[in-house]
This record gives structure tokens, sequence and C-alpha cells, in this order.
């Protein structure tokens, strides 16, 4: 998230141009040309970076373009690599970009809360999980439970194995779970429910826990989801917490340090 490149908005320029080119694509995509990770990463290459990469942090779809490279170097789609080295090794037979036929009645609705509380049924993002969706986002649009994503987080707890699988070096999930923002970048991480995390690759990572008023351990670390899905690892007590809901707006800054607070207290 240092690279310069964003998300779509309003707000600099960079985020207009990539809403443009995010437009056209589903433009091409209505009229029958593929919309995927690497046409994705193509466009955006013509379009500005926000900053030089690595002088700020900004959230974006710099996943994306990694989930591209990923393609590239594997020879596989984004969706077959995470299959092949991460999900069939540890059994996660409910996680997938796309729902197959039969799990179709398994699927969780997705709820808009108004300000009563009144629920409604939102069903705008159903088409990125149909079987004819190309799209595999590296920065997510995964399909889950919570049984098969607590092993992937208890992978994570563990030092990258658990229960005979490995997946990473120990050293590996050490430097993942490393704060790699200066004064600067931290600065621009300024999300205020994440007070007294930094960044790792791809992690928010606990490193200043009176900032954030957290009762966590220093390198606890994990992330979170648009419509409040939410990990919680902590390699030093081998420990790991998921939360799923489908809702938005998500409350995030109201349940995610709760929810901490909560499990820590326990221990």
């Amino acid at each position: 998230m240092t690279s310069g490149i964003t998300y779509e908005g309003k707000r600099l320029e960079t985020e207009r141009e990539v809403k443009k080119v995010r437009d056209e694509l589903k433009r091409k995509e209505a009229a029958g040309e593929p919309y995927n990770v690497r046409a994705l990463s193509k466009a955006l290459a013509a379009v500005p970076l926000a900053f030089d990469p690595g002088t700020h942090w900004h959230y974006g779809l710099s996943h994306d373009v990694l989930g591209a490279l990923i393609e590239v170097l594997s020879g596989k789609t984004f969706g077959q690599f995470l299959k092949d080295e991460i999900f069939d090794p540890l059994g996660m037979e409910d996680t997938f970009f796309r729902i197959p036929e039969h799990k179709k009645d398994r699927l969780c609705s997705l709820y808009n809360r108004a300000d009563d509380g009144t629920l409604t049924k939102n069903t705008s993002l159903d088409a990125h999980f149909q079987p004819d969706a190309l799209f595999e986002s590296g920065g997510g649009g995964l399909l889950s439970t919570l049984s098969d994503y607590s092993k992937f987080a208890r992978v994570l707890a563990c030092g990258g194995e658990w229960n005979g699988v490995r997946l990473l070096s120990p050293h590996t999930v050490r430097l993942m779970a490393t704060n790699h923002l200066g004064p600067q970048q931290l600065a621009d991480f300024d999300w205020p429910f994440l007070a007294g995390y930094g960044y790792g690759l791809g992690v928010r990572v606990m490193i200043d826990p009176a900032t954030g008023g957290s009762n966590s351990s220093i390198g606890e670390f994990g992330w979170c989801g648009m419509a409040g899905t939410w990990v919680l690892i902590d390699p030093k007590e081998q420990l790991s917490a998921v939360y799923m809901q489908q809702m938005l707006p998500n409350f995030e800054a109201y349940h995610q340090p709760r929810l901490r607070a909560a499990i820590y207290g326990a221990l």
C-alpha cells in the first residue's frame, strides 16, 4: 500500500483516473471482453501514481497488481494458485472466488443497515461470485467460512505450520508481521480504530498498545473486510480469532476493539 496506486474515489486525481479505468473495463466486460486482474493491472499502468513509491501509505489496488504478478510467475490463474498452494493443503474446501452451483444455498446474504437498525438485503455484489465471473481480486472477494478461514489464521499463529502442513517459514511470518512504515507513512496510516498499529506485508501490526488502548500483544496482526469480517493473529500466544458478519456499514470501529479486548481479557 505504499506503491502510489489507489482505489477509485473523488479526492485525488489518481483516484478519479482509477475510477475511469474501472468503469471502462466494466463497459468492455458488458460487451463481452474479459475483465480479470491482468486486464486491470495493464490498464492501471496508464494512471499516474498518487506519490513516489515508498514515500506514503495509501489504501488501494496494490494487492490486485500483486495477484496479477502471481499469475505471470506461476502460469496459473490467481484463484488456482491459491487453491493449489493454500486451500487444498489446509483442507479449505469452502474457499473460492466463485460459488459452486451445489453450494449456492449456503451463501450468506449481505445487508444494509439503516440508522433505525432496519436491515435490507443487498444483492449488489452477487454477480462477482457467479460461475462466469473472471475477476479474481488480490485485495478481496474470496468466499469462505469461519471453519476454513480459521485454519488459515491458525497456520499463521503457529509460525507457518499447522496440523503437519507448512505453508511458510517462521522467518517469513515474522517479516510479514513486522511494521514496515516509517514516520511519514505511519502518519498516513491514520484510521482511528487502528490506533497503535503499524502496517506489515498486507496486515495491521500492533506496535504501541498504549496508544491503541489495547491489551493485545506487540506483534499481534491481521486485517478486516468491507462487510465486517475480521481476523486476529498472535504468534506469541499462538492465538487466532476469526469474526464474520455481512453488513454495511460494518461498524468495524465499534466491534473490533471490543472483540480484541474481550479475547485478551479472557486469557
